[in-house]
């Protein structure tokens, strides 16, 4: 089942299609998730490439969000230890 957007594709501009939708239950909402794609495969594949660019920076700043959680965390046991 493939249904029309109305939703431009960023890089192309043609109409992007709904794949995929899902829905579920948070708290009392229920809340609807579309996948979205350009039908163009050219440019749905810069558009993936694009997405797992941000990806994979955004999981590089997690980790290291996580590792100066720990070096501070350490750092205040160290002076706990020290006094």
């Amino acid at each position: 089942m493939v249904k029309h957007s109305g939703n431009p594709c960023s890089i192309c501009g043609k109409d992007r299609i709904v794949v995929k939708t899902f829905q579920e239950m948070v708290g009392t909402s229920m809340i609807t998730t579309s996948l979205m794609k350009c039908p163009d495969p050219e440019c749905q594949a810069k558009i993936d490439k694009q997405l797992a660019k941000e990806k994979k920076f955004r999981d590089g700043m997690k980790v290291a969000a996580e590792r100066r959680l720990q070096e501070k965390k350490e750092r205040a046991q160290n002076t706990r230890l020290r006094a």
